[in-house]
């Protein structure tokens, strides 16, 4: 099913407005847990079993991202980031995973678990694709310890259809990506979401050394004369109905 729903979408949505197919796809899976039980059964999840099984793919770069304390707002969730290359490569995925022998024995404990322990309490699948003006995905490479580092996940919704097209605009012609690239905020990936919920809605990831990091870099950025030209636009008015911000760091498993 899920195979047929992304080669669906390929005919349908992964051509930009001047008819070229965009660079990259992405799948982000949201674990969300109530203790920490479900949390460790998660994280060994991502590393004796599905880590592995995706690196014999050779899908690499793959991050795992659990809360980090400096967020005391966000409902408790494991996040779970990888690429492709391709809309075959994403559709063909779950297929070779069912069919992956170690794959389903590592990870028996996980998809067998008792219907009255299970090891999260829901799971979100969102599928993305690139900015059009975006790099592939950007490993961030840092010199602190994981537990101290700051990986913040924002996600921005917009009331109609007319006002994300202008966000997403503002982001890759009106420069808000660039200016990102200028002050260094290590942006991982920014994906439009082409299927999840809470939709028009797109997602991107920035990355910081550690918390006190992560004020300076967006201090700057507030007050930086692009970001206030492009605030003052009357194109940009009114193109983020909600934002979701989530302040993340590496679980010991994750490639970056």
């Amino acid at each position: 099913m899920l195979r047929l729903i992304l080669l669906t979408l390929l005919s349908l949505t992964f051509i930009n407005s001047e008819g070229q197919t965009k660079k990259e796809w992405y799948e982000l899976r949201i674990y969300r847990y109530e203790n920490q039980e479900q949390k460790a059964s998660i994280l060994r999840f991502a590393e004796e079993a599905l880590l592995p099984a995706l690196h014999r793919l050779k899908i690499k770069n793959i991050g795992v991202l659990e809360p980090s304390p400096a967020d005391t707002i966000s409902q408790p969730a494991i996040y779970i980031i990888f690429s492709f290359s391709s809309v075959q490569a994403a559709a063909d995925c779950s297929v070779r995973l069912e069919k992956d022998p170690v794959y389903q024995q590592t990870a028996a404990f996980f998809i067998n678990a008792p219907f009255d322990k299970p090891p999260f309490t829901r799971l979100e699948t969102v599928w993305m694709k690139s900015f059009k003006l975006a790099p592939p995905l950007q490993t961030p490479e840092f010199s602190t310890e994981r537990q101290n580092r700051i990986y913040e996940l924002r996600n921005y919704e917009s009331a109609t259809a007319d006002r994300y097209k202008s966000k997403v605009h503002m982001f890759n012609e009106g420069g808000e990506i660039e200016l990102f690239k200028e002050l260094d905020f290590n942006a991982a990936f920014y994906g439009e979401v082409i299927t999840g919920s809470r939709m028009p809605n797109f997602y991107y990831l920035t990355c910081f050394e550690n918390f006190a990091s992560r004020e300076a870099h967006w201090k700057t950025f507030f007050s930086h004369p692009k970001w206030k030209e492009m605030l003052a636009k009357e194109m940009y008015k009114n193109n983020v109905s909600k934002a979701g911000i989530h302040l993340l760091r590496p679980a010991s498993c994750s490639d970056w």
